[in-house]
């Protein structure tokens, strides 16, 4: 059974020169709407998440659209992963999504958990 007390994915802004209203036709805005209404991720779903917050440089948890952030740390849980003898901290839906995100070989992952 799922928790029905899940945090929900929250949308602000970030930026003055932001549009008066969060942007509705993009897929960060449609993943949004999927999980706050309790639908399941796929496979791709979870895949641009984690690139799009690894790729970003304004957040660790969010997805940067236009002067709004969408913060979708409900999703994500932290990891610890070892690549070429260093270790490095993301954010990332799970294992798979990360191992997708980053380029080379892995070596070790650790889950930290929940943001």
């Amino acid at each position: 059974m799922k928790n029905q007390f899940m945090q929900k994915v929250v949308c602000y802004r970030f930026s003055d020169t932001a549009a008066a209203e969060p942007p509705t036709n993009c897929y960060a805005a449609r993943l949004m709407e999927k999980v706050n209404s309790g639908g399941c991720l796929n496979r791709e779903d979870k895949n641009y998440i984690t690139r799009a917050v690894r790729n970003n440089s304004f957040s660790r948890r969010g997805i940067p659209v236009m002067g709004w952030m969408f913060d979708f740390s409900p999703v994500l849980k932290r990891y610890l992963f070892s690549q070429y003898g260093q270790w490095y901290e993301l954010c990332a839906a799970d294992k798979t999504a990360l191992r997708h995100a980053v380029y080379g070989r892995i070596h070790e992952i650790v889950e930290i958990g929940r943001i």
